[in-house]
């Protein structure tokens, strides 16, 4: 098996892959519906609190296992990173409120407010992918 060379670029998602922000939707639409003597299933439509509990929530996403590491080794070895999400900016800014430092090491955040096709549509890696290799 040959070399598969050096890294150059890293494109990052965000929620499920560097922090564990999946879980604390279910938490909160969790806290909502057992509110109404309920268990919330993903039958569930959204709900107009869930939005109210997520902004206290945002602020205590963890960062997966291993992420810290890998991020800052990254940037040891000065290999650009970038952040694509399809959280808008608001919520961006709660998730990341306390790791400010570590996301300060990305060369460039693409927020879902800054795209208009969702994913899977590739849209927000390619705008990513075009700031990055502008560094």
């Amino acid at each position: 098996m040959g070399s598969m060379g050096e890294i150059s670029h890293c494109l990052f998602d965000m929620d499920g892959l560097l922090l564990d922000t999946e879980t604390l939707y279910t938490v909160a639409q969790q806290q909502i519906v057992s509110k109404f003597g309920k268990e919330f299933t993903w039958e569930l439509k959204f709900l107009k609190q869930r939005e109210e509990v997520l902004d206290v929530l945002f602020a205590t996403a963890p960062l997966l296992p291993g992420v810290e590491r890998l991020l800052r080794h990254l940037h040891t070895n000065k290999v650009p990173m970038a952040v694509a999400t399809s959280s808008h900016k608001r919520h961006f800014d709660l998730k990341t409120s306390t790791h400010q430092e570590l996301f300060s090491l990305f060369h460039h955040v693409i927020t879902g407010d800054q795209f208009i096709k969702g994913k899977p549509d590739p849209e927000i890696f390619l705008l990513a992918s075009s700031k990055q290799l502008q560094t």
